[in-house]
């Protein structure tokens, strides 16, 4: 097949199943006229290809909008050729620091994922984070090895868990997951600071997945590059197109 011909085409190069949420992910990748390949991710199930697929990722490549991407191949055993239109995926929403004060204010439980994006970040973010977590019951998951950083700004250790820092205690990621499960039917706001591709197991699918069973959460989504929502989360959540520590600190 020519894959390199005006119309874009995305071809299903991997297909790897999550443990946690349940869906697949393939990997695509994109060929459009002009030779730029790049590759995509979308999560699909056996109805739909959701929108968080990195779409702005997609525009830049194929310089186009609104434009039906064909997936071919076979990623699922039943599932032999979707064609989904990107119609909301490239929305994003303004919102201020003290609108994102009071989402996490109204909210019972607080449930924040840190990305690996804010490995390097300065200590006035996380003393901002801490001042917005500031008598609330929460519970972090990080990416990064900044659980002393972290700690240093007031936040709580026995509510942190980093499950790729180097001597991390599995204990950490158990009283994680037990207070998680007490989070159903709770109001509880999910909020999602620079996580990215790199490990999705962890944070994005399945805090997503959280959200969707969770019929009273609020999702918020803050990613300078990757900030779109999926579409069966979408009218709960928030999604941020900002450098997050920018946006907590009100400073570059």
């Amino acid at each position: 097949m020519d894959i390199m011909r005006a119309t874009p085409t995305v071809i299903c190069t991997g297909n790897q199943r999550t443990a946690c949420s349940g869906m697949s992910m393939a990997r695509i990748e994109t060929a459009p006229a002009g030779g730029m390949k790049m590759a995509i991710c979308f999560i699909l199930n056996k109805t739909n290809v959701c929108a968080c697929a990195l779409w702005a990722v997609w525009q830049k490549a194929c310089g186009m909008r609104r434009e039906k991407a064909k997936i071919i191949g076979k990623p699922l055993a039943d599932l032999r050729k979707i064609e989904y239109t990107c119609h909301n995926a490239e929305r994003t929403w303004h919102m201020t620091y003290e609108e994102l004060r009071e989402e996490v204010r109204s909210a019972n439980l607080v449930l924040a994922g840190l990305g690996e994006e804010l490995a390097d970040v300065r200590p006035s973010f996380y003393e901002a984070l801490a001042e917005l977590l500031e008598k609330k019951d929460y519970f972090i998951v990080s990416l990064s090895e900044n659980r002393a950083r972290l700690e240093a700004a007031g936040l709580l250790p026995e509510q942190i868990t980093a499950p790729l820092a180097e001597g991390e205690a599995q204990e950490s990621w158990e009283r994680y997951l037990h207070w998680l499960s007490y989070t159903l039917n709770q109001k509880l706001c999910i909020l999602e600071l620079g996580v990215g591709f790199t490990h999705p197991e962890i944070i994005r699918f399945p805090f997503e997945k959280t959200c969707y069973f969770n019929q009273k959460s609020r999702y918020i989504r803050i990613h300078e590059k990757f900030p779109q929502l999926s579409a069966e989360i979408a009218e709960r959540g928030v999604s941020i197109q900002e450098d997050p520590a920018v946006f907590l600190t009100g400073t570059e």
